[in-house]
């Protein structure tokens, strides 16, 4: 035992040298253990950014589902009114009745048509002659309504004016006064930029 420590006093700067390079070799090894944990932080802290994105597009889809009422007639297997997606087309509604009767006159409505809120589509049995009706050239033939004199029922004649809106109408020219701009039907509730896009071709001031 005596010899042992003898040659240990003997050897010290061989000694100090080996703890030396176990401590270097440790500093070095160390820190390779540790990038998996610190990668596992960095993932948590990115996944409630990639959740809120989420959540946030699921919301704008929500905001901008909306629906339009449609009471459809005539030769298809199940009449009624429907509620149908914003956008929609006739054949959507024809699709969603359950398609037409063998009688219908498919020539007689226009399948790509859009829906508005509101509108009575009427399928023609064969042998009525109906031919296919197109909104624009209708409206461009139909005298304009007097936003200034129009009453309830005169003003849900409108597209997409039901008689809430239309009471809206009045409500507001009975408030502020006679219109004095067409623009100006945009300050009723529920009138937007794309509604006014619609109504502006089919009213008028006098």
């Amino acid at each position: 035992m005596e010899t042992m420590i003898e040659k240990i006093k003997e050897n010290k700067i061989v000694v100090v040298l080996v703890a030396i390079i176990l401590v270097l070799a440790l500093s070095v090894v160390m820190p390779m253990l540790m990038p998996d944990k610190e990668t596992t932080q960095d993932e948590f802290l990115e996944t409630p950014v990639t959740q809120e994105t989420t959540t946030t597009e699921v919301s704008g889809s929500e905001t901008l589902t909306q629906e339009v009422t449609i009471d459809l007639k005539g030769a298809v297997v199940k009449e009624g009114v429907y509620q149908m997606p914003s956008g929609s087309r006739i054949n959507d509604l024809i699709e969603k009745a359950g398609g037409f009767l063998e009688t219908a006159d498919k020539k007689s409505i226009n399948l790509a048509e859009k829906l508005i809120d509101e509108q009575v589509v009427y399928v023609a049995s064969q042998g009525e002659n109906i031919s296919v009706i197109t909104p624009e050239k209708k409206e461009n033939t139909e005298e304009k309504v007097n936003l200034n004199t129009a009453s309830l029922e005169e003003l849900q004649g409108l597209s997409g004016i039901g008689q809430k809106r239309a009471q809206d109408i009045l409500d507001y020219r009975e408030t502020n006064g006679s219109f004095s701009s067409l623009e100006e039907l945009k300050n009723v509730s529920g009138i937007g930029e794309k509604m006014f896009d619609k109504l502006k071709e089919e009213v008028s001031l006098d």
